[in-house]
């Protein structure tokens, strides 16, 4: 449906481990329609940040979802123009 729309999108994964069949299965799958813009897995950090009305780089900045909600960003803002595509320019090198 979105396709029919003429608009680039991408998918992201959430609440998803990824030492499972299902996050293989998931990738695979969905990487064939769209990029994957981003993984974001089940982690404790984002309940406790819900739960204290912080995000996940308040309560751990360095911490693995603090990482996943930054490479997020780092997709979004290089499909908007946001930012350089520096990781894009990269993988050509």
């Amino acid at each position: 449906m979105v396709k029919e729309l003429h608009k680039p999108f991408s998918t992201v994964l959430t609440f998803i481990n990824r030492r499972t069949t299902q996050y293989a299965d998931a990738t695979r799958f969905l990487s064939r329609g769209s990029p994957i813009a981003a993984v974001i897995s089940y982690r404790a950090t984002f309940k406790k940040a819900d739960n204290d009305g912080q995000t996940v780089q308040e309560i751990e900045p360095n911490g693995a979802a603090a990482k996943e909600i930054a490479e997020l960003w780092q997709f979004v803002s290089e499909e908007m123009g946001l930012i350089a595509r520096a990781r894009k320019e990269k993988e050509l090198v």
